[in-house]
């Protein structure tokens, strides 16, 4: 049975490092003056954590709130799935369990993808399904760092058919969260909703499908949406005539009412499925997108692509299997402010059969790329480790990464593993 209380996962403890940026307290120690520079090496986590022993937890983002406490949801599979969040009052060495959501009764819903914004607000973003299987996209807002929670938009496309929500940010005098949806022809469009900065009154702007009548998704693992110009940025897959899907990135520079055309339309091959998974509008001002793609023989491929002339062309410049006929995937980026190192995290199998979670990056402004993090928690279980989204403590710039990792049983936890500081 879960504890009401502190749940432990044994993450190591912080490196024993200079820390944070001057005049910053942070959890449980003294206002501490310099400045954390990262090493190219990581720490690893004692442990992965699972909810109850032998269910599933899975969580992909996590946050610092303005108090310095670390905030993740999480989907367990506890038959169905539910939604649940966690929170941390040590840089995510320990958890706390704060509750769980379900709208209706013994029926799957995850809510997974959430934004703070600058005063601790948190906004979560949640898809639930009815008796009948039938998915609805809610809107949920916390102002007491997740205790509590109000639901501020409810949503499906067409009145009696799912629709999913997913990543969420903010611009200007909105929030906006993403989302995709059966259309009345049962294929997927996908749009955005459009809400004040409650997360309510909202409206859909961008509804957008590539082809007539053939699904067009919007990707879960987008987590940077903006350029310097703050523009918006989506990133997509859409179906063709025959049922391949292209990665797709298309851009709005009035808040979200007005779409280009797709700016990078990618394929690997022509007959082959093509994923967009993350942008990343770089501080030198060019764009870069990652993908994965599948080479002729179905196999994905980690694909990063570069423009610097604002979208108007792209290349490839990094194309990335940890092994020649094995499935590679890319997830998010981040871009560290002080040194514009550039990092991409996601997974790659190796000869065996067996995931690795990675971590590659470039010094150069993407000109060049390297694997600095090759990483299996689970030495022995072919599913193995994926790294997700990155985290920077605020007060002290340490880097860390969420993943999860599956166990001998096929049941997997999450975990936060951290960038070592240089001592």
């Amino acid at each position: 049975m879960r504890s009401a209380h502190l749940l432990a996962l044994a993450l190591v403890l912080l490196w024993s490092c200079s820390k944070v940026e001057d005049g910053i307290t942070v959890p449980g120690s003294t206002t501490i003056s310099s400045w954390c520079a990262l090493d190219d090496e990581w720490e690893t986590p004692s442990s992965v954590y699972y909810t109850e022993a032998g269910e599933s937890t899975y969580g992909v983002q996590m946050s610092v709130l303005p108090s310095g406490k670390y905030f993740i949801p999480v989907s367990h599979y506890n038959a169905p799935w539910q939604a649940e969040h966690y929170i941390s009052n040590d840089w995510g060495n320990s958890w706390s369990f704060l509750g769980s959501f379900s709208p209706a009764t013994s029926t799957n819903g995850h809510c997974l993808a959430h934004f703070v914004d600058s005063s601790g607000v948190i906004f979560n973003s949640c898809f639930w399904a009815d008796a009948g299987g039938v998915y609805t996209a809610l809107l949920r807002r916390s102002t007491d760092e997740g205790v509590t929670w109000t639901t501020t938009d409810t949503f499906q496309l067409v009145s009696g058919k799912s629709t999913f929500a997913r990543n969420i940010f903010t611009l200007g005098n909105y929030i906006f969260y993403n989302f995709y949806a059966y259309g009345s022809d049962d294929t997927y469009k996908s749009g955005m909703r459009r809400c004040d900065l409650n997360g309510a009154n909202c409206t859909t702007v961008g509804e957008y499908q590539y082809t007539t009548a053939k699904d067009t998704i919007v990707t879960f693992t987008q987590d940077n949406f903006l350029d310097s110009s703050n523009n918006i940025y989506q990133m997509l897959y859409g179906k063709d005539s025959s049922d391949v899907n292209h990665a797709l990135i298309r851009r709005s520079s009035d808040s979200g009412a007005t779409w280009s055309a797709p700016l990078d339309d990618f394929q690997l091959d022509a007959s082959k499925h093509c994923y967009a998974t993350n942008f990343l509008a770089t501080q030198s001002g060019n764009l870069l997108v990652s993908y994965q793609c599948q080479d002729s023989s179905s196999v994905a491929h980690w694909i990063i692509r570069k423009s610097t002339n604002g979208g108007s062309s792209w290349a490839t410049i990094d194309n990335y299997q940890l092994t020649s006929t094995k499935q590679a995937v890319p997830y998010n980026f981040y871009q560290d402010s002080r040194t514009g190192k550039i990092y991409v995290s996601g997974f790659a199998i190796d000869s065996s059969d067996k995931a690795h979670g990675i971590i590659r990056v470039s010094t150069d402004d993407a000109g060049s790329w390297s694997t600095e993090d090759d990483y299996r928690y689970h030495t022995d279980v072919g599913n193995g480790t994926r790294l997700y989204q990155f985290v920077r403590n605020p007060s002290n710039n340490q880097l860390g990464v969420v993943g999860f990792s599956f166990n001998a049983s096929n049941a997997y936890g999450f975990f936060y593993r951290k960038a070592k500081c240089i001592p």
